[in-house]
């Protein structure tokens, strides 16, 4: 057979098998692969495990072209989708208390997994490579392995799951094989993880996935921020000037969308939050925000930014929200606005979407800011016990050395 016939033998067989579309694995006993579990192991397995992927991983989407050249298409697989669907199926499967790390976590072993999840256009493949590290609950390596998982079949979320599981399962059976003759600690554990302070030990090479802002409410070392910059978090960290110090989340509130996070720092000053009132008189007063926008861009110093009140309410008149003009980037969310005289009237939440306005309206609105408004705030303190006595009147000063950075590890 000449080399033409050969290629051209290979692109009908890709074009048949990439016309093909595959189900999902439903149970662990579906999955293909040559790992099999050692005589005399029953599942599930009796181990309390917690496991962390990088969350670009998991919310991770491809691009596919469908067509021909004629009438090319571009459709999204959705591979981090992937990603989640294969863990839970594989490791609930498999053990018998598995959870996602978070800061409350309390486990026997963590598993650690990176993957690199690609397409083979010619063979119409996909293929998984990963990498699997099990660590002790005092941070002690117990194990790692790569492997690889490989389904021929159309470009599509179902594919990248079922090559996922594949690794996955190789990656657990060859780790439960050797399970009874590691040292695993099975005690009960009497603090989480993020308390026993052996996540240095886990991730001591890992950088914050985003930032934001916060700023001290109290002489314990209370600090308020927004509850999505602290969202999803299995670990916070305050950075305030060259020092970095640990924070837990104390308390939040989705809706209002204010998180406290408690930290280890007693502090000599912390700012008072005052009422932004109904006085139609406050539309057009001076007002400023500080925070640490853009982080890794932008200076690691705190960004100073001036505008005005431009409304008393928020999107749809909410009674919880004013705006304002101060100019807002990523990261100044949780940051107090205020006023030039140092006094805290509400705190940095977000900014109106300019693409969905330009899609909806067919125009563009520029510095149209929205914050929380202090009276809400203070409700919100006192509701969780943190109602702050007032101190004297703030300044400038006040806020900009009580204004820290939030770091957010996911």
């Amino acid at each position: 057979m000449n080399s033409s016939i050969k290629k051209i033998s290979i692109i009908i067989l890709a074009l048949i098998i990439t016309g093909c579309s595959v189900r999902p694995y439903s149970n662990i006993e579906a999955i293909k692969t040559d790992a099999k579990l050692a005589e005399g192991i029953s599942l599930p397995y009796s181990i309390s495990a917690a496991y962390y992927a990088p969350s670009e991983e998991l919310s991770r989407v491809d691009k596919a072209l469908r067509g021909n050249q004629y009438n090319v298409q571009v459709e999204l697989v959705e591979s981090g989708k992937a990603f989640n669907r294969a863990l839970d199926l594989v490791l609930t499967g498999y053990f018998s208390k598995v959870e996602k790390l978070a800061p409350k976590s309390k486990f026997d072993v963590l598993f650690k997994f990176k993957s690199k999840p690609t397409w083979d256009r010619i063979w119409g493949r996909c293929n998984v490579e990963l990498e699997t590290t099990v660590n002790a609950w005092d941070g002690e390596e117990l194990f790692s392995i790569s492997t690889k998982g490989a389904v021929q079949a159309n470009y599509e979320e179902n594919c990248v799951m079922n090559a996922y599981a594949e690794a996955l399962e190789e990656a657990i059976i060859e780790f439960v094989n050797k399970a009874q003759h590691l040292r695993i600690d099975k005690t009960e554990k009497k603090e989480s993880f993020f308390q026993s302070g052996n996540f240095e030990k886990y991730f001591s090479d890992l950088k914050p996935t985003s930032t934001g802002t916060g700023f001290y409410v109290s002489k314990n070392g209370d600090l308020m921020t927004a509850s999505h910059v602290v969202n999803e978090c299995f670990m916070l960290k305050v950075k305030e000037g060259e020092e970095v110090f640990p924070a837990t989340l104390s308390s939040e509130s989705k809706l209002l969308d204010v998180a406290i996070l408690k930290t280890d720092k007693p502090r000599k000053g912390f700012l008072n939050v005052r009422s932004l009132g109904n006085d139609l008189n406050i539309l057009g007063n001076p007002v400023e925000v500080v925070g640490y926008p853009l982080s890794g861009i932008l200076s690691d110093s705190p960004s100073l930014t001036v505008g005005n009140v431009t409304s008393l309410n928020g999107l749809k008149g909410s009674k919880s929200i004013f705006q304002y003009s101060a100019p807002i980037q990523p990261g100044n969310s949780g940051g107090p606005v205020y006023t030039p005289e140092g006094d805290v009237i509400g705190m940095v939440t977000s900014t109106l979407n300019q693409s969905i306005l330009l899609q909806t309206t067919g125009n563009v609105a520029q510095n149209v800011n929205f914050g929380i408004r202090g009276e809400f705030l203070n409700k919100f303190l006192s509701v969780n016990d943190k109602k702050i006595p007032e101190k004297e009147k703030g300044s400038k000063r006040d806020v900009l050395t009580n204004t820290v950075q939030v770091l957010c590890y996911k």
